[in-house]
């Protein structure tokens, strides 16, 4: 089969095809899996991860971490596990997506009802 203009679509379009010779990572099969897994894969030459982290590079942009699928997953990640700190308790990474915004709102909120006490 013969790509051509008429054939090229973004649904056959993937890293695979565009990015075949630049993407070196590890697990290719994890490009466009449908989890941002970050780090090499979270790269131009690897179509951010095969699209999966387009959502997550738009919301946040100026969150580094080798681990953004954990950002959003629930669980206020802000303590370090088997020696690998998990800092996504920060604005850049949305407060860990959201996952740590309830706990600081009510530890603020704590703080300015003591300071008016």
């Amino acid at each position: 089969d013969t790509l051509n203009a008429d054939t090229l679509n973004a649904d056959t379009l993937n890293a695979d095809i565009l990015n075949a010779n630049t993407c070196e990572v590890s697990n290719s099969a994890s490009l466009g899996d449908g989890i941002c897994d970050g780090g090499d894969h979270n790269t131009p030459e690897c179509d951010f991860d095969g699209g999966d982290c387009d959502e997550f590079n738009e919301l946040y942009p100026n969150c580094e971490t080798a681990y953004p699928w954990l950002v959003g997953n629930g669980i206020c990640e802000e303590e370090i596990y088997n020696n690998v700190i998990f800092a996504l308790n920060v604005p850049e990474c949305g407060y860990d997506g959201g996952d740590c915004s309830a706990r600081e709102t009510v530890f603020f909120s704590l703080q300015e009802l003591l300071a008016d006490n």
